[in-house]
This record gives C-alpha cells, structure tokens and sequence, in this order.
C-alpha cells in the first residue's frame, strides 16, 4: 500500500537528514481526496510520536491562495524544530495565482530536511509545470484506495482515463 511507502520515505529521509520532495496528491474527488491526505498526515505523527501542532496547512476555500497568504505560511518553515519534522500541507492547489505559486518554487526545491509538504488537487494538468516538476505525483485513486482486487484498478483506471 502506498502509506506504508510514504512513511518509509520519511522514515529514510529522517535517518539521513536529507530533503524529501514534495508529495503531490490527485484525485477527482478533491473533498475525499482531502480527508484522505489528512488522515494520512494524522497517522504520519502517530507512527512518528510526534505532536500534531507541527501541522501548518491552507485548507480548502473558494477564495484563491495570494502571494502575502504564502508567504505569511512559509514564514514558519524557515524555523528548524525540535521535533522530528513539521508537515505543510495546501489542499487545491490550483487556487494558487501565478505570483504565489512562483513564490512557493524555492520552497516546493529545497524544503529543508525537517519540513514535509503535501498537496492536493483534483487534476493535475491545473498545476503549473514548474510546481509539477518538484513534487512526486501520487494519483491517490490508483494508490491509497483499498481495493483487493486487481479488476478493480482496471476498471477505475479506464473510467479515468
């Protein structure tokens, strides 16, 4: 399952205090896929002992992410924790404007080793191929759901496509 690898990447990247690309997470149903990725985070802190405050997250609105909202945002990843590691999470990315989503490129390159960032969106061709280029795409539908049968993934994947 794809959780288990997720957290062993940050397992790996924890232990050689290295960068782990962001995750970008897909789905067409945003407000599922939504639920999904926080519960993902939620279990990320249990299996780590860590304390859920190290979450910083822009959650879902009709309103579109502006430059100062990222910024104020990406003003705490440059504080190193005590913890283990802090998680940014911005659920619907493609409400990012042009400057914000240029304005977040450093970070999405170089989080730091302690910062984690997920995103979500519903497509990803509504996401800026520069932002694309510095996350590891993970089409939640295909990866998190529990199926137990392969003709599942088959039929889901041709409806899809």
């Amino acid at each position: 399952m794809q959780k288990e690898l997720i957290i062993s990447k940050i397992e790996e990247s924890i232990k050689n205090r290295e960068e782990l690309s962001p995750f970008l997470f897909t789905w067409t149903d945003l407000e599922k896929l939504n639920y999904d990725v926080n519960q993902l985070i939620s279990d990320i802190f249990i299996h780590f002992w860590e304390d859920k405050n190290n979450l910083f997250k822009i959650s879902d609105s009709t309103e579109s992410i502006k430059v100062k909202d990222i910024r104020i945002y990406l003003e705490r990843s440059f504080i190193k924790t005590n913890s283990k590691f802090q998680i940014f999470l911005i659920e619907n990315i493609s409400r990012l404007t042009e400057e914000s989503a240029n304005a977040m490129l450093k970070f999405l390159e170089e989080p730091g080793f302690w910062n984690l960032v997920f995103l979500t969106n519903a497509w990803e061709n509504k996401v800026l191929d520069t932002i694309l280029s510095r996350v590891q795409q993970i089409q939640t539908w295909k990866t998190l759901l529990p199926f137990f049968d392969e003709k599942y993934y088959m039929m889901i994947e041709n409806f899809y496509f």
